[in-house]
Parts: C-alpha cells; structure tokens; sequence
C-alpha cells in the first residue's frame, strides 16, 4: 500500500485525543504521513510524538481546563444534563463551522505546498 496523508482532528479533550494517539503512531510506524489539527494545548504532546501540530485558527482553544474560564456563566448550571448540553453547544455544534474552515485552509495549504 502507497503511503496516505493522514489528518487528525478531534475536539480538544483529552478522551477524544488520547485514544487516538496510539493508532497515529501505528500510521506512522507504516510510514503513513501523519499530521494534527488540535488544540494548542496538545502541541507539546505531538511534539513528543514527533507528529507535526496544526493548531487551530478560526475555532476557539477550547478544552476540557479552561471550560469555566472561556465560559463563567457554565458555573452556574448544576444539572449534568443541562451542562452537557452547553457544552455540546459551545464546544461542538457553535465551533463546528470554524473546525471545518480550518480543516479546509489546512488541505489548501498542503495542496499549494506539493
């Protein structure tokens, strides 16, 4: 098999990202070109695993520490059930346009630059 050009993304918690570290690896043991789309906050750990980071530029750097701190007002929701629903408004459904836009920029500037 050719060798893939492989992006990951994921959204910036660490049991989204975490998980697919060991399987990024195995792609790069098989000599796949692999490379990030995440959260700064991740940066270091993909240096460590020598897998090259593009961080993100339109969607906010949101993850799971600095939750309470982009967004005061989740404080103050004590239902788990309201809490999460917040966060899967803020996180995933409002961010979801600025991950894609970004995902696109990354493919045109990887295209431009082959």
């Amino acid at each position: 098999m050719a060798p893939l050009k492989i992006l990951f993304a994921c959204t910036p918690f660490d049991g989204h990202f975490s998980p697919l570290t060991g399987l990024a690896v195995h792609l790069i043991n098989e000599e796949h070109d692999v490379r990030w789309y995440a959260h700064d906050y991740y940066a270091e750990k993909l240096k460590k695993l020598q897998i090259p980071h593009y961080p993100f530029v339109l969607a906010q750097q949101i993850n799971q520490v600095d939750l309470e701190v982009i967004f005061p007002e989740r404080k103050k929701i004590t239902n788990i059930i309201k809490k999460i629903n917040f966060d899967i408004k803020h996180v995933f459904v409002k961010q979801g346009p600025l991950y894609y836009q970004d995902i696109l920029n990354i493919k045109m500037n990887l295209i431009s630059i082959c």
